[in-house]
């Protein structure tokens, strides 16, 4: 089919492999007590698949014991995040270990701590986040954005806007569309002709990105750009805008050449 190029094999061969994986340390798992739970989680032998279902499971049974354990997990490079995102309540100690861990890497468990942090209201947060916001580091940068939204709204609208109006030559292209899409859910439409533009052109994962970005701003626009990207698109458009859908939908044909159509005919019905 024009414009579709079915995944390489071995890509999906891994992937399957993944789940079934992923599958069989849940089933291995579910029914564990939890001193066993807990000893997996502590245990760096044992996959980082393994761990989370660990943590996952000893959380959803609220099991208080685990909780004490958390702390010195923050900075586990397999489950900090999740050992981040499952410590409640959040101890002086505990508020102390994350403040420690905004300055270190890797940058996923910096971004953990700080949603953490901006989650609980933390006031220290503040001078972080900006300096994340004016920094060098994309994924910093845009997790700045993020959180400066959820902790003070206000700011956040001033300090986007004002990034936004300077026109900072020294961010790529791709940050500033991200810049703008922050904008507009904030209710300010400056960067309303950049996302447009990116989405007219049907070019790669940005175009689907500034598509569906627009749909809060102007459905019936986003609508007609993504049926031109399902349309026109080139290739990596196309396949960025068939796992969008796949991710709302699930769509049961998504990794075939039956994806394109299953994606065009979503968009046309919900959009």
């Amino acid at each position: 089919m024009k414009g579709y190029k079915e995944p390489d094999p071995a890509l999906a061969e891994m992937i399957y492999r993944q789940e079934q994986d992923s599958q069989a340390h849940a089933r291995r798992l579910r029914d564990e007590l939890a001193e066993r739970l807990r000893a997996v989680l502590r245990d760096p032998g044992e996959s980082q698949t393994a761990r989370d279902y660990a943590v996952l499971y000893l959380f959803q049974r609220k099991d208080q014991q685990t909780q004490a354990l958390l702390p010195a997990l923050f900075a586990d490079p397999d489950v900090g995040e999740h050992a981040i995102q499952f410590c409640q309540p959040l101890t002086d100690e505990a508020r102390r270990l994350l403040r420690t861990l905004l300055h270190a890497p890797p940058v996923r468990i910096r971004v953990a701590a700080a949603k953490k942090l901006a989650r609980a209201k933390d006031e220290t947060i503040r001078p972080v986040l900006l300096e994340w916001f004016n920094g060098q580091e994309p994924g910093l940068r845009n997790a700045a954005m993020t959180l400066l939204v959820q902790f003070d709204l206000e700011q956040a609208r001033l300090v986007l806007r004002q990034r936004w109006d300077a026109g900072d030559r020294t961010i790529q292209p791709e940050d500033r569309l991200v810049l703008a899409a922050f904008l507009l859910q904030l209710g300010d439409p400056c960067g309303v002709p950049l996302l447009e533009q990116t989405a007219r052109r049907a070019e790669g994962n940005a175009a689907v990105f500034a598509a569906f970005e627009l749909r809060a701003h102007d459905r019936q626009r986003a609508r007609t750009l993504l049926l031109h990207i399902a349309d026109d698109g080139d290739l990596e458009a196309k396949q960025s805008l068939v796992s969008q859908v796949w991710n709302l939908t699930k769509s049961p044909h998504a990794f075939t050449a039956d994806g394109i159509h299953e994606a065009r005919q979503w968009i046309e019905q919900h959009c």
